[in-house]
Parts: C-alpha cells; sequence; structure tokens
C-alpha cells in the first residue's frame, strides 16, 4: 500500500504550507517564489529549501489550477461611515488590487473581545491593515501564531506593542495651519480639538499653538473639544461665535468638525472669511466643493495606504517592526482662509 507524506493532501501543497513550516508570512513567501521580492539571503535560501522539502510547484498553478491560496489583505476599522472613512477604503482598495490583492473590510466588533484576528487568520489573510483600532495583545498573538503582518494606518495612539506604521506630518500640518491664519493678520483664533484626544489630535494641537505663539505674539487662542463630529463642533462654535470677538481665525483638527464650523457661520449670518477664517485638516473631496471652498491640510492618504499595503506585503521577520513611514502634509490655501 502506498501513502503519501503527511504534508500532502488532494490540493497538493500550497503557499500556505511553505509559509507555516518556514515561519514567514504567505505574502513574503508568494513574492519570494515568484522572484518579485528581493528578501535577505537567509530568508530566500530558507524559504526555498522548505519548498523543495514540500514538494511545492508553482508550475501546477500556472497551468490553469485554482489557486488554493486567496489573495487576501485585510482593513480592520473601528467606523466605516464618514467620508474620511470612505477616503481610508477607497485608497487602501487600490493599493490592494494594484498589488493583486482583494480586499475584506472587517469592521471591530462593539465586544470587550472582539474575534477580528480570528476572522482574519479564518480566511488566510496575507494580512492587515489596521486604522482606528488599538489592537492589545491576545489579538496580536493571534495574528503573530499565524504570521500575518499588522501595519498601523494613521494609528490613534501607540500600540500595545511595537509594530510598522504610516501616517503623516501631523504637528507640521498644524503648525502650517497656525502660521497661515496668523500671517492673515488673525488676532483670535479657535481651535476645535477632537475628543477623544487622538495621538495625531495632540500634534496638530501642538503645532498650530506653537505657531500661533510664534507669528501671532500675545494673541488669544480659545479651544473647544468635539468627538471628531459636524454636528457637535456645530453646537459648540455656534455658542461661541454669539459671544461676538470678529473676526476669529478657527483651525478644526480634521475637516468634518471644520463643516460644522460653516453651518454655524450660515444659521448666525456671518461671513467667511470675512468674519471667520477656517482652516481644516485631511482635504476630504468636499472640502473644495464648500461654499466657500474651505482651505485645509491635505492628508495624502493614497500615499500613506500604498505604503502601509506595502510594508504588510513585504513584512519580514528580523525587520525592525517599529518602523514609521511619516508622509509630509501640504497646506492647500483656498477662499476659507
Amino acid at each position: 500500500m502506498t501513502t503519501t507524506p503527511d504534508h500532502e493532501d488532494d490540493r497538493g501543497v500550497t503557499l500556505a504550507d511553505v509559509a507555516a513550516r518556514s515561519g514567514f508570512s504567505v505574502s513574503l513567501v508568494s513574492r519570494v517564489l515568484s522572484g518579485k521580492r528581493h528578501a535577505a539571503p537567509e530568508t530566500r535560501d530558507r524559504i526555498l529549501a522548505v519548498a523543495l522539502e514540500l514538494g511545492y510547484d508553482r508550475s501546477a498553478q500556472r497551468r490553469g489550477r485554482p489557486r488554493s491560496v486567496p489573495r487576501l489583505l485585510d482593513l480592520a476599522m473601528s467606523q466605516w461611515d464618514d467620508p474620511w472613512a470612505n477616503t481610508v477604503v477607497t485608497s487602501v482598495r487600490r493599493a490592494a488590487a494594484a498589488a493583486d490583492y482583494d480586499l475584506v473590510l472587517t469592521p471591530e466588533s462593539d465586544s470587550m473581545v472582539d474575534d477580528w484576528p480570528n476572522r482574519a487568520r479564518a480566511r488566510g489573510s496575507a494580512g492587515v491593515v489596521v486604522c482606528l483600532i488599538r489592537p492589545n495583545v491576545s489579538q496580536l498573538d493571534i495574528l503573530a501564531s499565524a504570521n500575518i503582518p499588522v501595519v498601523l494606518l494613521d494609528p490613534r495612539a501607540e500600540p500595545a506593542r511595537s509594530l510598522p506604521s504610516v501616517g503623516s506630518t501631523d504637528w507640521q500640518g498644524g503648525f502650517d495651519a497656525g502660521r497661515h491664519l496668523a500671517r492673515r493678520g488673525t488676532r483670535r483664533f479657535l481651535i476645535i480639538t477632537g475628543r477623544p484626544k487622538y495621538r495625531f489630535g495632540r500634534a496638530r494641537e501642538a503645532g498650530f499653538r506653537t505657531a500661533v505663539e510664534r507669528f501671532a505674539e500675545g494673541a488669544t487662542v480659545e479651544e473647544v473639544s468635539s468627538p471628531w463630529s459636524s454636528e457637535s463642533a456645530f453646537v459648540s462654535v455656534r455658542r461661541l461665535l454669539r459671544q461676538g470677538g470678529l473676526p476669529i481665525g478657527v483651525f478644526s483638527c480634521n475637516d468634518e468638525m471644520a463643516y460644522g464650523v460653516y453651518r454655524a457661520v450660515e444659521e448666525l449670518q456671518l461671513r467667511i472669511p470675512d468674519d471667520v477664517r477656517v482652516v481644516g485638516f485631511d482635504d476630504l473631496p468636499q472640502s473644495r466643493l464648500m461654499p466657500p471652498p474651505m482651505t485645509t491640510v491635505r492628508q495624502p492618504m493614497r500615499a500613506m495606504a500604498a505604503r502601509a499595503v506595502q510594508l504588510v506585503l513585504d513584512a519580514e521577520p528580523g525587520a525592525d517592526p517599529g518602523d514609521r513611514a511619516e508622509f509630509p502634509t501640504e497646506l492647500i490655501v483656498r477662499a476659507s482662509s
């Protein structure tokens, strides 16, 4: 009677088998075996040796056999129902498609023990881009045990473990906004901070305050806080604008809250930029369509998403897990300031 080795079955040897035996991610194994990835010599030798040992036959896939390993990437997020989230999803989807991967949208549940890492592992994800989620140690352990790499995109807080991340120059963006308003002759300022105060929000606020101190010495800076939403910002800003003291320069730590400023100005029959000068942050598509078009700090989300996907696909043990790729922001001056 003839038997087959333990590692073989009806489906043959898969990339997942090679990844599990070699200790590397499926995405890295795939790219090394296809010749698309220049890995460290010891990494490449290990993967090739395991593939040979297991009898992995890449040509069988080329002859038209269905792929046994899905080319999937996960995008794990905590919110999906706002323009910023739409921009993130679109950007990551385009980057994944350019690398010939399908994107799976993975929501964070309200449960204290969220199982999104198990869901990613069960479907054989090649990697996870995490946005607005702070993975805990147990979640990271689940992904690590399956050799699934994780990259943080625009993280809101420091992670429970050192992870590669992609972000933008938030402090510089806030600084540029403050300098711009100061150079317009503004002497009274309002900053709309987000609640909770995420890492990127704190950096934007710090940069803005530094610029005002430097370029508008002695000027007044007031603050209102909003849960990153237009409605809450509208209520808070309307209350403040009713007190007078115009003109005033407003810096909002995201575009969504800045839209609330527009609504408050319209209700109080004030004018932008004569009475209220407005600068946002993100450069969402709607910002250029606001009446008048809104000055804002642009985050290069498409480039950030492409880099996050690249980091996931190029993940390799031994690399510095704390690497951070930071992209420059750009002040886009329009009619609101």
